[in-house]
């Protein structure tokens, strides 16, 4: 859905980790 391509970028970027719902 919209906004998670935007999450997962911020989450890379600060955490450098997947986020888990990709897991």
């Amino acid at each position: 859905y919209f906004g998670y391509n935007l999450f997962h970028k911020f989450w890379t970027k600060h955490t450098r980790l997947l986020p888990p719902e990709t897991g």
